[in-house]
């Protein structure tokens, strides 16, 4: 019983399953991509990102830099000049909050 076709059918049926378990590999390995983007995605942090990271280093800086300024004004400057210069600050606070590039949010609004 060895029909010529038997040979083409079995190879044929192996193509088959071949094709079919290759299809439920990609199925599968896409699958673990998302399911490890997702979780990428729920553990990151927003504090975390690179833009809130550069604006804290934006604002250590303005802080160290202000903070600088302050101090060289403090020691040159008399006593009621300081505390002029304190109660300006009171009086006017930067009340700029940083928005993307170039931009700002201010308290009030």
């Amino acid at each position: 019983m060895n029909n010529p076709n038997s040979w083409a059918t079995v190879s044929l049926w192996r193509r088959f399953f071949q094709m079919q378990e290759q299809r439920e590999l990609e199925f599968e390995e896409a699958l673990e991509e998302l399911v490890n983007q997702a979780h990428t995605a729920e553990t990151m942090r927003p504090i975390d990102s690179e833009y809130s990271v550069g604006l804290r280093r934006q604002a250590t800086r303005e802080a160290y830099r202000d903070a600088m300024q302050f101090s060289a004004v403090s020691s040159s400057a008399t006593t009621s000049s300081s505390r002029r210069t304190e109660q300006e600050r009171m009086a006017r606070p930067n009340l700029e909050i940083p928005v993307g590039d170039n931009a700002a949010l201010y308290l009030p609004q």
